[in-house]
């Protein structure tokens, strides 16, 4: 659904108490995104020196400043 919106042009945020979490959904949506050969760009905030708030995503990238997104 997420990527079905991305491609409407639509903006999606996500939100949770966790990371883990949030980092298993935008994994998920890079994944479907790139087998149906949709490209875009994301951010992800993530926390300096906490490597597990960390995605590396092909598509999303990670910031550590709100002045960055």
């Amino acid at each position: 659904m997420i990527v079905a919106l991305l491609q409407m042009g639509k903006k999606v945020g996500v939100s949770s108490n966790s990371h883990k979490a949030i980092n298993n959904l935008l994994a998920a949506v890079e994944q479907v995104a790139q087998a149906q050969g949709f490209r875009f760009y994301g951010q992800k905030k993530s926390t300096a020196n906490e490597p597990d708030t960390f995605l590396h995503g092909n598509l999303i990238e990670d910031v550590t400043q709100n002045s960055q997104m």
